[in-house]
């Protein structure tokens, strides 16, 4: 390879490395703003929900009686444990 070829690869590479990284920042410049704005409405609903599970807290502290727990069936397995590893 010739100097002159040699210098012509480092100036595509360098070419190449400054086009992408121009495209990467114009993306970036673009996006920052819906980013930002995503970011600070997330922020929002969550101050807003924990206010509002804070405020439940406090004005339904007593209000509904806690449901009765209801039994869960047994499955297939646990009732072939329980009689030795036999169905009669």
């Amino acid at each position: 390879m010739t100097p002159a070829g040699f210098a012509s690869l480092l100036l595509g590479i360098s070419l190449a490395l400054m086009l992408c990284g121009s495209v990467t920042f114009f993306l970036g410049f673009i996006l920052m703003p819906w980013v930002l704005g995503l970011v600070i409405v997330l922020y929002f609903v969550g101050v807003v929900s924990s206010i509002s599970m804070i405020g439940r807290a406090i004005l339904c502290y007593n209000s509904a009686p806690p449901s009765p727990r209801k039994d869960i069936p047994c499955c297939g397995i646990l009732v072939f444990l329980k009689y030795g590893g036999r169905f009669t």
